[in-house]
């Protein structure tokens, strides 16, 4: 972990801790959709399109601290990352590559919104995320037959990185699209720029 995304680390636990202590109204609730994936860096061979896209799921439950126009809302993922078939990554094997990397996503999102209480309302967020990789596979075409191989020992066992997004929020749900992005290189071991981002469509249900 480097010093900036520890004291990153350090203030969004502060934060977390002062919304929740002052926030008048808690809720907590399950959330899910679908996610476009790629594989972004000056080392990744790989046009920005959604079909060049991994197509996930997101899917994971929420706390949710709110006040007037205001809303802290941490979040624990399981979030479908990698890239299409289409991806050239030398690094994690030859020709094109389909890169399957599956995380425990924990968000820190905080929300500003026209909603003065619980009746709805529409808001952007942002906040850091901290990321947990659980599998990472490859999956590459070998004369016609694809090949699937596991690389976890080649990928780092955590990401970090930020979210940003807007939503529309009702009474007891909410819909959001974010856009995700990883601040430092996936690879074990390596110098090469090669990072998450992705592109997801979200609903939750608050209780």
């Amino acid at each position: 972990m480097t010093r900036a995304t520890y004291v990153l680390a350090v203030l969004t636990a502060g934060a977390a801790a002062v919304a929740f202590a002052c926030a008048p109204a808690r809720a907590a609730g399950i959330t899910g959709g679908g996610t476009a994936a790629i594989l972004i860096g000056d080392d990744v061979d790989v046009e920005i399109d959604l079909d060049r896209a991994r197509q996930g799921l997101s899917a994971g439950i929420y706390f949710s601290a709110r006040a007037p126009n205001f809303e802290f809302r941490p979040e624990i993922l399981y979030v479908e990352m990698g890239s299409g078939d289409q991806t050239l990554l030398p690094a994690l094997g030859a020709g094109p590559l389909e890169v399957d990397l599956d995380y425990v996503q924990v968000p820190f999102l905080f929300k500003l919104t026209s909603a003065t209480d619980r009746q709805g309302g529409v808001g952007i967020f942002f906040g850091p995320y901290a990321a947990f990789n659980l599998d990472a596979k490859v999956t590459q075409d070998v004369g016609g037959v694809p090949v699937t191989t596991d690389v976890k020992d080649l990928v780092r066992n955590t990401d970090v990185g930020a979210i940003v997004g807007l939503s529309i929020d009702g009474e007891y749900w909410s819909l959001d699209i974010r856009y995700t992005q990883g601040f430092e290189n996936i690879l074990e071991g390596s110098s090469l720029d090669v990072r998450n981002a992705a592109v997801s469509v979200m609903l939750g249900m608050s209780f």
